[in-house]
This record gives C-alpha cells, sequence and structure tokens, in this order.
C-alpha cells in the first residue's frame, strides 16, 4: 500500500508551562517520511494511474500499527471500488490510553499545521482530496484554518464540535458556562464557537447518530474532563466569566503560581465545553460543511469505527458514497449505484 507517516515533532502538555506571556511557546512543526519507506508514488504499473491523491488522517488513540492497518483498509476498499490514484496514511501522534482525550485533542490542533505543509508540497496537476476518522478531523480543520487547498473533503465520524462549523444557536444542546458565550470577544475567540466557520472547500460530514463515542463517550469527556482538574481538582483549568477580558481562563497549580490562558488551542482542549453534538453526530450540521451521509442507512448501528471493521459487503456502499462525494469517478458493483 502507498503510504506517508507525517509525525509531529515531540512537545510537552501545555499544563507544565510556568514560564512567562501565559502562552507555551509553539512547537516547530513539520513533516516526515514514513520511517518504514512506505512511499505514495507508484512505480511502473500495469494500469492507467490517475492524477489523483488521496490522504486519510487517523484519529484519537491509535498507535503506528492501528493507523497502518486502517489506512490498508481504506486502500483496499477504495481500490476494489474503481480509485487508480496515489494514497497517502497521514500519521499524527496521538496519546493511547482512555485519559488521553484531552491532551490529544491538544496535539491534533498544533499537527494541523504539519499537514498543511504536507499538503502544499504535493505535485501540481493532481487532484488533493482529504478524509479523516473521529480526532483527524482537528487536524483537518486546523490544517483549512492554516490555509490549506484540497478539492474535497470527508469527514468520517467527526469528533469535533458542530459549532466549530456551524454557530446557528438552533444547534445547542446544553447550558455550559463556557467562553463561547463570552461578552469579551477576545475571550469568546478562544472557545470552539465559529472555529473553522469561514473555512472553504466541499466539506461532507459522514455522521452517525447513534455513534457510541461521538454521541456516548465524547459528550462525557465535555461534561466531566472539562476545565481539566488535576492532583483531585486542588489544581487545573479554570473560566471565570466574571473576571477582567484575558485573565477569565486560567490554570492553577499547588506549589506555584497560576497563569491564564490566551490562547484558542490550549482554551479548547482543556477549558471550553462544546455547546453542541460533535459534527460527526450531528446531522443538522452546516455552516462550513457543504453536504453530508447519513451512516446509519449503511447499517453501521453504533459502530464509531464500522467503515473499517466490518466486512466488504457492508461497507460497500459507505465507500460508494466516499467516492462520490470526493467526486472521483469509480466501478459500479451492483444495480443499487447506477
Amino acid at each position: 500500500m502507498p503510504a506517508l507517516s507525517a509525525p509531529c515533532p515531540h512537545f510537552d502538555y501545555p499544563y507544565n508551562y510556568t514560564g512567562p506571556n501565559n502562552a507555551p511557546p509553539e512547537p516547530n512543526m513539520g513533516w516526515v517520511p514514513d520511517p518504514n519507506g512506505f512511499n505514495p508514488d507508484y512505480s511502473t504499473v500495469s494500469w492507467q494511474p490517475t492524477q489523483q491523491y488521496i490522504v486519510f488522517v487517523h484519529g484519537w488513540n491509535t498507535d503506528y500499527n492501528g493507523a497502518t492497518t486502517t489506512g490498508e483498509t481504506i486502500f483496499k476498499r477504495l481500490w476494489q471500488r474503481g480509485y487508480k490514484g496515489r494514497f497517502v496514511r497521514f500519521y499524527w501522534p496521538t496519546y493511547t490510553g482512555f485519559t488521553t482525550f484531552n491532551d490529544s485533542e491538544y496535539r491534533a490542533w498544533k499537527c494541523g499545521a504539519s499537514l498543511q505543509q504536507y499538503m502544499a508540497s504535493l505535485p501540481s496537476g493532481y487532484g488533493k482530496d482529504l478524509i479523516s476518522h473521529s480526532m483527524g478531523g482537528i487536524v483537518g480543520g486546523s490544517a483549512l484554518q492554516k490555509g490549506m487547498s484540497v478539492d474535497n473533503y470527508v469527514l468520517l465520524n467527526a469528533a469535533v464540535p458542530a459549532e466549530c462549523f456551524d454557530t446557528n444557536s438552533a444547534l445547542n444542546q446544553w447550558n455550559y458556562t463556557t467562553p463561547d458565550g463570552d461578552t469579551d470577544p477576545g475571550t469568546k475567540a478562544l472557545g470552539y464557537i465559529g472555529q473553522l466557520s469561514t473555512v472553504s472547500g466541499n466539506l461532507v460530514n459522514f455522521y452517525l447518530t447513534q455513534d457510541s463515542a461521538t454521541t456516548y463517550w465524547w459528550p462525557l469527556n465535555q461534561q466531566h474532563a472539562k476545565p481539566q482538574r488535576f492532583n483531585s481538582g486542588a489544581s487545573g483549568y479554570f473560566y471565570t466569566p466574571g473576571n477582567p477580558a484575558g485573565q477569565k481562563l486560567g490554570i492553577t497549580y499547588m506549589t506555584t503560581v497560576g497563569r491564564f490562558v490566551t490562547t484558542a488551542h490550549e482554551a479548547m482542549a482543556y477549558v471550553d465545553q462544546s455547546e453542541t453534538k460533535a459534527t460527526g453526530g450531528e446531522s443538522r450540521t452546516a455552516g462550513a460543511i457543504s453536504g453530508s451521509s447519513d451512516m446509519d442507512n449503511y447499517g453501521f448501528g453504533t459502530d464509531h469505527s464500522a467503515e473499517f471493521n466490518l466486512p466488504i459487503q457492508q461497507v460497500e456502499p459507505c465507500y460508494y458514497d466516499i467516492l462520490k462525494n470526493l467526486r472521483i469517478p469509480q466501478i459500479y458493483l451492483d444495480s443499487a449505484h447506477p
């Protein structure tokens, strides 16, 4: 399988930073070829390759081997539907383990810079499409914020707040006290709301309304793990709307002086609670989202990764719709998809 890995350089947990200016230093982001030698470019082949790249970004709690397996599955399913372009697996260093969601989200926002750089490095004259899964949607959204240009973008089970793309208050599900509703524009800009509402491109939301991750575990994390606390609640992040502008978000420490939070990536990952469902569980997400596809129609039930876990006979309609929304020609295997 043609593939490429693009890990970000290591960077620390932001809450360990106690230096000046209230802002952890920005990591020097970049990408590197897969150390195992996978290459997205074909050598001499017996078929006529198409001038096309599809780049896949995996989600949270996935190690290198897991990302490789998932990428192989997607490539095979696309190939079986007639795709003959190039395929790239973009690996970013998510943490693994049940309690690492917020830490990984912070990394995902940072890794958008690496994805943007990689997409810009692809040769001209090729179509360039993106597929992301779960928290990979944070990486993709962050890359779009930084000016990434793609022709089409399919978000599978996106673990991205719907309010990032769509600021319509009709999507609000909860009544949290968050920066999203703060009267100070600078404070509000640190929250989720509208962060991705001005990105451009053909973005298609593949949602699953009973998804166990985006409709159950993800809301629980928003409710109980934000603002994130440490040491049995004795220290950690806070949002105090009555504080002066610039001092409403911060972090306290048990043994050192705390600091204020002044950057959106840290605020979203550790402080802000989304007022909306995740995009991957919200059928009504619009705004920067151009279109949608209901994965309930594929019989995926509650399986957050059904498109990778289920046999080809069951996922074939899903991959038909993925290629259709990427506007890529494909073969037709049955009369159900004329």
